[in-house]
């Protein structure tokens, strides 16, 4: 599922808590420095809260940063063909 938002509420200057009270009773994920977040094929994430490391790797082992997504950004696996595509609460 996909939630669209007005442009008045992105532009709210607590938006941390509008997104916290949108998804209030929504299945919340909390995420300790480190820990890789699973992503299924059919899965948005929407950060509320914190950043989230996004990165790939490639067949020698080595590992790319693809970019970072903070408060109200959308990512995973059905917005990417990159694979390997993974998400990581940052340390």
């Amino acid at each position: 599922m996909i939630q669209s938002f007005s442009s008045e509420v992105l532009q709210h200057p607590d938006l941390r808590q509008v997104l916290e009270q949108r998804y209030q009773g929504r299945s919340l994920q909390p995420y300790r420095s480190g820990q890789p977040i699973q992503m299924s094929s059919h899965e948005i994430w929407v950060v509320c809260r914190g950043v989230v490391l996004l990165s790939t790797l490639y067949p020698s082992g080595d590992e790319a940063l693809l970019g970072l997504v903070n408060s109200s950004m959308p990512f995973g696996l059905p917005l990417t063909y990159i694979r390997p595509y993974q998400a990581i609460a940052p340390y």
